[in-house]
């Protein structure tokens, strides 16, 4: 509705006094005052105390994002993403099948070596999993690739395992000497060197462009040299930072010390640096070890065809710790105790329909149980096959106490698989009493 005069007369505005109204208000709006705000103590004492709250935890960067979308959790320091609010199977399962899905891990812990490369392969050898690639291999020193592996407290593998690390090497400037060990045994080059010997390439593998350049032709690599100073990292998970930090200086301090022995007292230096912010100590669990790397399979395959698995066992460890430069393991340890505190990874498959979930309880069957499992899953179809009466009379046998063998560690329906995917520990004992039941 057009506006009209303020006379009464019931007649319109023409354009010159509508734009005139206009003039004078934006005029009356640019000559307002500014308000002054005020803040009450209340608002005051509130942003005090939210900020009193948050200094005993951290905050990632990318925390306001996942804040508006996950359920958060106080963790290890940090305020961490534990489960989203909303579910999303599907958006996650497509993410992973044709896109990627990131994980803010830099609540890690981080630690960082400083020192000549031939002293910090020796440190972390003394520590790492020898049951695996050495961290000091040249696939790794160059700085192209990470080493998922193991860390040990130096001295005491296969016992005494603290968590998995990641091993990173800072990569060298390209005009700086080769990393590539001469005396370690050949393999891929990960890397290529700053200078090679280059040969006239093929006409069909000439580049376009680089005119005017000039060929490195008949240049020699540079030499490898041992006492370049480099620096690597250890990535852990925070919750065993203190253990895995102890472990280095430990590993440190003998090398440095036989270093020093072996060339009459000269000074080296190696430097530990802590990067982390904050953590959470974790309690030390029972004296159990790991058996693990691809060699296990064949490593159970030999010893449970001899008399006494746990001798065969005793000298499988000690191979892998002369692999690494490490003593035997201590007269004291018997054979029999080392067989009994071993565990071995396994993957656990499910037959019908059901998920396992982190910690379900491994359970072993008496031999006639185990035949009438054997008889009534031979005549299974398929998952969505309704059950049959021996199958829920079996299902409904409540096992006991000592017949526990283990727990999975990770467990879950999979999407990609189609079914649940779950990962468990037992002894070693008692997988190979369960090879025993099975050829029965």
């Amino acid at each position: 509705m057009a506006p009209k005069r303020k006379d009464g007369s019931g007649e319109e505005l023409t354009g010159r006094e509508k734009k005139k109204i206009k003039m004078t208000a934006a005029r009356t709006i640019a000559v307002q005052p500014v308000k002054t705000v005020s803040f009450s103590e209340n608002a005051v004492a509130g942003s005090s105390s939210r900020l009193a709250v948050n200094r005993d935890k951290l905050w990632l960067e990318t925390h306001i994002w996942h804040a508006k979308r996950m359920k958060m959790e106080n963790m290890w320091g940090y305020r961490l993403a534990v489960h989203p609010t909303e579910k999303s199977y599907r958006p996650s399962h497509r993410a992973s099948v044709h896109g990627s899905i990131i994980h803010d891990a830099s609540y890690h812990s981080v630690i960082e070596l400083k020192g000549t490369e031939a002293i910090l392969k020796r440190i972390l050898d003394m520590s790492c999993d020898p049951n695996g690639p050495s961290p000091g291999s040249k696939r790794y020193t160059a700085g192209s690739r990470v080493l998922e592996t193991y860390i040990y407290t130096q001295g005491s593998y296969p016992f005494g395992l603290i968590s998995p690390i990641t091993v990173i090497w800072k990569a060298l400037p390209l005009n700086s000497a080769s990393t590539a060990d001469p005396s370690e045994e050949e393999g891929q080059q990960d890397v290529i060197p700053a200078t090679v010997e280059s040969k006239p390439a093929a006409p069909k593998r000439k580049r376009k462009g680089g005119k005017g350049k000039e060929k490195a032709e008949n240049q020699e690599a540079p030499a490898y040299d041992p006492e370049t100073i480099r620096v690597v990292w250890l990535m852990s998970h925070p919750s065993a930072y203190q253990d895995v930090l102890s472990s280095i200086q430990t590993s440190a301090s003998l090398t440095l010390e036989a270093v020093r022995c072996e060339n009459e007292g000269e000074e080296v230096e190696v430097e530990i640096a802590d990067l982390r912010d904050e953590e959470e100590v974790v309690e030390d669990g029972p004296e159990m070890w790991l058996l693990r790397g691809s060699d296990v399979p064949s490593v159970i395959s030999n010893i449970s065809k001899m008399f006494n698995p746990g001798a065969g066992l005793l000298l499988e460890v000690n191979k892998l710790r002369a692999k690494r430069g490490h003593d035997p393991l201590n007269p004291t340890i018997k054979a029999d105790d080392l067989m009994k505190r071993a565990l071995v990874s396994v993957r656990i498959k499910i037959c019908k329909r059901g998920a396992l979930e982190d910690l379900a309880i491994i359970y072993k069957v008496a031999d006639d149980e185990a035949k009438r499992w054997e008889k009534t899953l031979r005549n299974v179809r398929g998952v969505d096959e309704e059950e049959t009466e021996e199958e829920i009379q079996l299902s409904e046998i409540v096992p006991p106490e000592t017949s526990i063998i283990g727990y999975v560690t990770t467990g879950h329906f999979s999407l990609s698989q189609g079914q649940c995917f779950a990962i468990g520990a037992v002894p070693l004992q008692a997988l190979l009493e369960l090879q025993e039941q099975s050829e029965k």
